[in-house]
């Protein structure tokens, strides 16, 4: 709100009594309509006045000063091997999952967490998307490890590591400001899990297995 009074040229609290105060009415917090601003911003303009002039300059403050953060999806699983090829197959069924899963948009990576446990990760704006990328990359290691004789674990399925205090759910805040519609008609960091890994050189011969 400040950034867009400064934008505007004009008093904090001008901007609050055209529509501030309305967007803690109904919503839960106006920090809430702005984060749904980013995806329907209509839906929130139809709730309050305001100016074609107003919305310019909010959502471009909103733009600016919210913008989609990257986020983190991970997925761990169990490698085993007790053929000959050993280290080899899970090396080579590793590889095969980043030869069709890992580009420019999606860099997975793959670590070992201590044996036979290992992980898979992509950053990414595009959480569905990354999310696609590793369930096919789970598909493909689990099977080339099978076509070497080796066996395939699912640990933990693709999970957002870590959360943000503004990863809020759309549909939840919408429920919200129907609730306070309701209700006006009657009356009225978290911390990122840095898990430790170590990185597996898909490229060398540093990878580990504790069968072999």
């Amino acid at each position: 709100m400040k950034f867009t009074a400064f934008a505007l040229h004009c008093k904090l609290i001008e901007l609050y009594e055209a529509f501030g105060w309305d967007l803690y009415d109904k919503f839960d917090h106006a920090y809430d309509a702005f984060k749904l601003c980013l995806t329907d911003p209509e839906l929130v303009f139809s709730k309050v006045t305001i100016t074609e002039e107003q919305k310019k300059a909010l959502m471009a403050s909103i733009n600016k000063k919210m913008a989609a953060a990257p986020q983190k999806l991970r997925t761990t699983f169990n490698l085993h091997c007790y053929t000959y090829e050993g280290i080899e197959a899970i090396k080579e069924s590793l590889l095969a999952a980043r030869a069709e899963c890992s580009d420019d948009k999606f860099k997975m990576v793959f670590q070992m967490i201590a044996p036979p446990e290992y992980k898979a990760e992509v950053v990414s704006l595009d959480k569905p998307g990354a999310t696609e990328r590793l369930e096919k990359a789970l598909e493909i290691v689990q099977r080339e490890i099978k076509a070497r004789g080796g066996q395939f674990k699912l640990v933990q399925g693709v999970t957002r590591i870590g959360t943000r205090i503004d990863d809020v759910d759309n549909d939840k805040i919408i429920d919200n400001m129907n609730r306070n519609e309701d209700n006006e008609g009657s009356q009225d960091s978290s911390e990122e899990d840095e898990g430790e890994g170590i990185d597996v050189d898909l490229d060398g011969d540093d990878i580990q297995d504790e069968d072999n």
